[in-house]
């Protein structure tokens, strides 16, 4: 009987079964498209005020939706957090031992250095942000300037000019300028000739006079 009453209220009131929560805020930071396939990554970061479970998301590359699964650090980013989804997690950790914050894993082709369409995805297909990243070949990671700023505005990335920044935001490098020292200029210093004695030859002595 109290079955038959639970139903009845499920049907008139509609609550819905089955059905997760949204996740929203969370944004991709950083792309490691420069690394072999198997330890490629992708930085995630929860810009939003709560909580995010991650494993409830799918990764949108290559016009398809990956699964995402709990590797190191359990399923849930908190707020003003990094966390990494790899493509090989076994392999990501084994190259970078000292990143030591969460891990989640995936598994896709290959991130294109030429750019790509790539997104995250609520389990109802909704979109959590998708863009097309911009070409990078530096060999580095391209990173996301502003995380609050427009994923698909090219200018709000930028590749880093040595390596990656895993883990971290994005931290602008200013190339200091060194001036050139100016070159020395000789100058030709004119030498003055000393103007020649005009003091007159000393006479010759008389000859004595013969006795």
């Amino acid at each position: 009987m109290n079955i038959f009453r639970i139903l009845i209220f499920i049907i008139f009131v509609g609550i819905p079964l089955g059905v997760h929560a949204q996740i929203d805020g969370i944004v991709i930071s950083e792309i490691g498209a420069f690394e072999p396939a198997d330890t490629e990554w992708i930085e995630i970061y929860n810009s939003g005020s709560e909580d995010a479970a991650i494993t409830e998301l799918r990764l949108f590359e290559n016009s398809t939706n990956h699964g995402i699964t709990t590797y190191r650090g359990g399923a849930v980013v908190a707020p003003n957090t990094y966390a990494i989804i790899a493509n090989k997690a076994a392999d990501f950790v084994a190259k970078y031992p000292d990143y030591t914050g969460t891990v989640f894993d995936s598994s896709w082709g290959s991130l294109k250095e030429e750019g790509e369409e790539l997104g995250l995805k609520n389990d109802d297909d909704s979109v959590v942000e998708q863009f097309i990243y911009p070409a990078h070949s530096g060999g580095t990671s391209l990173e996301r300037v502003d995380l609050g700023g427009d994923g698909s505005d090219a200018h709000n990335w930028a590749g880093h000019p040595s390596g990656h920044t895993i883990g971290t935001g994005y931290i602008a490098v200013i190339a200091e300028e060194t001036a050139e020292p100016e070159a020395e200029v000789e100058t030709e210093t004119e030498v003055t000739p000393e103007p020649e004695s005009e003091t007159a030859p000393a006479p010759e002595p008389e000859a004595a006079p013969q006795p």
